[in-house]
Order: structure tokens, then sequence, then C-alpha cells
């Protein structure tokens, strides 16, 4: 069996070079899901128009907003976190903007009253955004971890090690204007329940869960 460690992975915060590298761990460790709700994967998003979004997303919005960080060793990256602010100004109309203009997807369309599917989908991220909302006011958290992902050769307690770094690192870096350390937990909300247990396994413990049928459990967890 090969050797499949990586003893000598070190974290560091991302810069614009590695937003292709960031955006690849995302779109191969992008979540199976089932959103017509009959209980097999739906197929696959395709695989380009979701890469040129993510690297649209990365390089047009979350790097200027918020943070992106890595492991990495001496053959590439190994994971990667991102993180906003809870008070991160919206940038959605100029991400919209190039979305339409670069990919030809536009965040604001919605669908026809008779798209039964696709309504119960819009309704059930309704229900998630304002149940994001109520707990970030509740929580008051000083990050936000929007997005995680490990290469497929990372396992294990390594893999588990390697994620519980990536989120240690920007926490015990977030400081106010005047130096002193941001004060509140970190908070994540996911639908995933693989992803789900991944946040467990490093400390996340559940705020609350909602129900978004046909969609699963929205999970929101919250980390000290």
């Amino acid at each position: 069996m090969p050797d499949t460690t990586h003893p000598a992975a070190t974290v560091r915060r991302a810069r614009f070079i590695d937003v292709p590298g960031v955006a690849r761990l995302l779109t191969t460790d992008h979540p199976v899901v089932d959103l017509d709700g009959d209980g097999r994967p739906d197929a696959p998003v395709d695989p380009e128009q979701l890469s040129s979004a993510t690297r649209l997303v990365l390089g047009h919005g979350i790097l200027e907003q918020g943070e992106i960080w890595v492991a990495e060793d001496a053959d590439g990256l190994l994971a990667t976190t991102v993180w906003l602010p809870p008070e991160v100004p919206a940038f959605e109309d100029e991400l919209r903007e190039v979305l339409v203009r670069e990919v030809g997807v536009d965040p604001l369309d919605e669908p026809a009253d008779d798209e039964p599917v696709r309504v119960a989908t819009r309704q059930a991220l309704g229900i998630a955004q304002s149940a994001i909302a109520d707990a970030l006011d509740a929580v008051r958290p000083r990050l936000v971890l929007v997005a995680s992902a490990v290469a497929p050769d990372v396992e294990g307690a390594e893999r588990v090690d390697t994620l519980r770094r990536l989120v240690d690192a920007p926490a015990s870096a977030r400081h106010s204007p005047d130096g002193s350390p941001v004060e509140g937990p970190l908070f994540t909300a996911i639908v995933d329940p693989a992803r789900v247990e991944g946040m467990r396994s490093i400390g996340f413990v559940e705020h609350r869960s909602v129900e978004l049928e046909p969609h699963g459990t929205l999970w929101i967890g919250v980390r000290a």
C-alpha cells in the first residue's frame, strides 16, 4: 500500500495565485446531493462550469472580503478552508455580473411555478437563509466557515488533524484593528451529513438543526 501521509504539510493563508488550486480542491471534494428528493444522488454538476464559478467566487469575493487558508506539502495543496467575517459587506451584485458574463449562470434566476422540484428547492433555500441569519444574530461569531475541502488521499487521523489545523490557524490569527483578539465562536452551516461528522470531529457542536424537505437537514455548528 502506498504511503499517503504528508508529514511536511504546512498551513498558511492563501494568495491569489492559489485560487486555481483551491478551486480544484473544492470541486473535487464537492458533496453529492439529492435536490429532487428521490433518494438517489443527482447527476453531477457540469465540472467545467462548477470550476469556473468557484474560481470567480474565490477571486472576486472571498479573497477581498474574507480569508482562504491552505495546507500544503512539497507536492502541492492538500486541503483548504474558506472563511468570511459575519459582518462582511455584500458583494452579490458584482459577483452576479461576473457569473452572468463569464459562466452564463444568473444566481437570481427563479423557476416557474410549474416546476415543483425547483420551487421546493427555492423554498428550502429561503428557510435555510432565515435560519442562518437568526443563528448569526444569536451566536455573534468571529468567523464563518463557508467551505472546506481535503484531498482524497488525505485519510483517517491525518484528515482530521489537517482540517483541525486549518480551523485553528485562522481562528487564532483573527484580530481587531487595535491588535486584540476578536471574541466569539466559529460558525458553520452544512447539509451534507459526511461534512457534519467532519466538523464534529474537530470540535464543532450543534447550535441548531432545521429540516429542509426534501433536501435533508441543515446543521448549524459552533466551536469556541
